[in-house]
C-alpha cells in the first residue's frame, strides 16, 4: 500500500497518527498504531523518545500532545504490518464550534488597537494573527495533499497528525525552533515578510520595518540561548530565505549542547518566540489572548520527532491548518511594530494562506 493512501486509511478510521517529512529529505516517515497522551509539564518528561505537539498557549483546551509506541514507517511505499492495516474504526467526535473569521474591516480594528499600544510603548512587537476559511471538495484526499506538500516544499517540515478525537492538522513549515544531532544544536530567527518573485537574479529591497522585526527576534534568541547556559554559539550571515509565496530574513544559531541537557528543556526556553509572540513577550501574549477572536490551538507551538539520546527535530508551528469535517482552517499572522502599515500587514496575511490554498487547488 501506498503511503498515501494509508493516510486516508487511517484518517477514514480516526485512527491515532503522525507523518512528517524532514527539510530537505526525499523520504517520509508514518508513526501508527500508537497513541497520543497528554502531558502536563514537557520539562519534566523522561529520557524517553516520541513526537511532541505543543499548543501556541497551554489551556484547558489546549494540551502538549506525545505520540508513542507507534510503529515507524518510512518511505512512501512502506511495508505495512497488519496490526495497522487491521486497525478498527474509532467514532468520530461531534464538532460544536468552528473558528472565527474575521474580515479585513474587523482585522483593521484589531490591528490599529494593537498599533497603538506598539505607539504608546507598552509593547515593541506583537504578532497578529486570523483564520482563513475554505471549503474542501466532496474526495479531498489527505495523502495525496500531504504527498504534495512534501512536493511542493522541499525545504519545509511538512506533517500531518490525527490524534483520534478532534484534532487533524497539517502543515508546510519554514521555521526551526530547536534541531540538536550528535551533540550539535541549531535554533534561527525567522522574520520579516515580502513576496517572491520568480526568475532573475535580484535581491530584494528589504526595509527598516522588515529589518527592525528581524533585529528583535534574532536579540531575543541570542539572549535565551545565553541565560540557558549556551554560552558560545555561531551566528551565521543574515540570508534571505524563500517560504513558497513570500521570503523572510533568516538568521541561523549553531552551538553545542551538553550530553546531559535535554533538548526540551531549551526548545520550552525559546517557545514562543517574537516571531510568534512578541515582545515584551508577557505583555504581547497578554494582548494577543485579549484581541484575538480565535483560540491559536497548535498554531504558532511547536512539534516533532524528538529525543533525549538520538536526534531532535523541532519545528515551529506556521504555514498550517485544521482539518474539520469538509473544511479547512488556515491560520496565518504577521509581526506588527510600531511603524506597520495596517492594509500591508493584510495582505502579508493573504499571501501567506496561498502557501497551502494553492496546494489545495492544484487537488481540485
Amino acid at each position: 500500500m501506498q503511503l498515501t493512501a494509508l493516510i486516508s486509511e487511517l484518517l477514514e478510521k480516526n485512527q491515532p497518527m503522525v507523518c512528517y517529512r524532514l527539510p530537505g529529505a526525499t523520504q517520509p516517515v508514518c508513526l501508527a498504531g500508537g497513541a497520543f497522551s497528554q502531558v502536563t509539564d514537557p520539562s519534566a518528561l523522561p529520557s524517553a523518545e516520541g513526537f511532541i505537539i505543543a499548543p501556541f498557549h497551554p489551556s484547558p483546551g489546549n494540551h502538549t500532545l506525545l505520540y508513542e509506541d507507534g510503529m515507524r514507517l518510512e518511505g512512501w511505499n512502506p511495508v505495512i504490518p497488519a496490526l495497522v492495516s487491521e486497525s478498527p474504526v474509532n467514532p468520530r467526535p461531534e464538532y460544536v464550534e468552528s473558528y472565527k473569521c474575521i474580515d479585513i474591516e474587523e482585522y483593521n480594528n484589531q490591528a490599529d488597537h494593537m498599533v497603538k499600544k506598539l505607539r504608546a510603548g507598552e509593547l515593541r512587537k506583537v504578532v497578529l494573527s486570523r483564520v482563513v476559511h475554505h471549503s474542501l471538495q466532496e474526495g479531498f484526499h489527505a495523502g495525496l495533499f500531504f504527498e504534495l506538500l512534501c512536493q511542493t516544499y522541499p525545504n519545509a517540515f511538512v506533517y500531518l497528525f490525527n490524534d483520534g478525537k478532534r484534532e487533524v492538522w497539517t502543515g508546510a513549515t519554514p521555521e526551526v525552533l530547536l534541531e540538536v544531532n550528535q551533540g550539535q544544536g541549531e535554533t534561527m530567527s525567522l522574520a520579516a515578510t515580502l513576496p517572491s518573485r520568480k526568475g532573475g537574479n535580484w535581491e530584494p529591497e528589504w526595509q527598516i520595518k522588515e529589518k527592525a522585526e528581524q533585529f528583535l527576534v534574532t536579540q531575543f534568541i541570542r539572549d535565551k540561548l545565553i541565560t540557558s547556559e549556551i554560552k558560545e554559539f555561531i551566528e551565521e550571515e543574515l540570508e534571505t530565505r524563500q517560504a513558497g509565496p513570500v521570503m523572510h530574513l533568516l538568521k541561523r544559531f549553531r552551538f553545542e549542547i551538553p550530553a546531559e541537557f535535554p533538548p526540551l528543556k531549551l526548545a520550552l526556553a525559546l517557545h514562543p518566540t517574537p516571531a510568534v509572540c512578541g515582545l515584551p513577550r508577557k505583555e504581547a501574549l497578554h494582548e494577543i489572548l485579549k484581541v484575538e477572536c480565535h483560540d491559536r490551538g497548535y498554531y504558532s507551538g511547536f512539534l516533532g520527532p524528538f529525543s533525549n539520546k538520538e536526534a531532535t527535530h523541532l519545528f515551529v508551528n506556521l504555514r498550517c491548518m485544521q482539518i474539520i469535517d469538509k473544511n479547512a482552517f488556515i491560520f496565518v499572522g504577521g509581526g506588527l511594530l510600531a511603524e506597520s502599515d495596517i492594509e500591508r500587514e493584510w495582505q502579508e496575511t493573504e499571501l501567506k494562506a496561498e502557501t497551502l490554498l494553492s496546494v489545495i487547488r492544484k487537488l481540485n
